[in-house]
């Protein structure tokens, strides 16, 4: 059985886009159709891109721009630390 899920906030919060029964203790296997990714220009002139990262997590790198293009499928409210 295949059910869509319309949001997901973490491993156990979720709302589904339908009206489903899933048995208890059922497993669950996720895919998402589209990766979190943040796409980010350094101070030392480097272009990287984070795929998946945890939310809440705190990226090695110090930024001069974070990119609108190529960073999406979810990564929002950013902070920038000094």
């Amino acid at each position: 059985m295949q059910v869509l899920v319309a949001t997901v906030v973490d491993a156990s919060n979720y709302t589904l886009a339908s009206a489903q029964n899933i048995a208890a203790d059922s497993a669950l296997t996720y895919s998402y159709d589209r990766e979190s990714k943040i796409k980010v220009h350094t101070i030392n002139n480097e272009v990287i891109e984070f795929v998946n990262p945890i939310q809440g997590s705190i990226l090695p790198v110090s930024v001069v721009q974070v990119y609108s293009t190529d960073t999406g499928g979810g990564v929002s409210n950013l902070v920038a630390l000094s």
